[in-house]
């Protein structure tokens, strides 16, 4: 209960005060062609917000440094906005109350998703493994739809992916 409470208030002093300037997804399986793909979405101006794809085969060098965009274009506020809108439907402890479900029900070489919501310097990070997979008895309906939505505006087809 904390750590949602938590979680509201920072969503909510982020958004009141200093906006939220950046969202990530990033997509990574051994098993993938390509075996990484990084989103990113962030402000540039009152508006506009820019996305940034990166699509290179995931190295050991890559860990600790952020590469070139592959692709990069303009995006309105409001589809930014839409996305931050959507963070409100996560709640950390259904996210916790999911873990460990029953059945996992996993693939062999599973595809990680690891969403960064980004405040100023500080950030909250979550890792996400298959949320395709027994999203609704995992509580992962929320973050699956936000992952969907970050894949629309990186021009991606969501069925593709999940």
């Amino acid at each position: 209960m904390l750590i949602t409470i938590l979680f509201i208030y920072i969503c909510s002093f982020s958004y009141a005060q200093h906006g939220l300037n950046e969202i990530s997804l990033e997509i990574s399986g051994l098993k993938r062609k390509p075996n990484y793909t990084r989103i990113d979405l962030f402000i540039k101006d009152d508006k506009t917000a820019i996305v940034e794809i990166r699509t290179k085969p995931l190295t050991k060098e890559m860990l600790f440094q952020r590469p070139n965009a592959d692709i990069s274009y303009n995006i309105s506020i409001e589809q930014f906005n839409k996305v931050t809108g959507m963070l409100s439907n996560l709640s950390i402890e259904q996210l916790i109350n999911g873990m460990n479900p029953i059945n996992p029900n996993l693939r062999n070489e599973p595809t990680g998703f690891t969403l960064t919501i980004r405040v100023m310097q500080e950030c909250i990070i979550l890792d996400i493994v298959d949320p395709a997979n027994n999203t609704k008895e995992r509580n992962l309906e929320p973050f699956l739809a936000i992952c969907q939505e970050i894949l629309i505006l990186a021009k991606l087809k969501p069925k593709e992916i999940f």
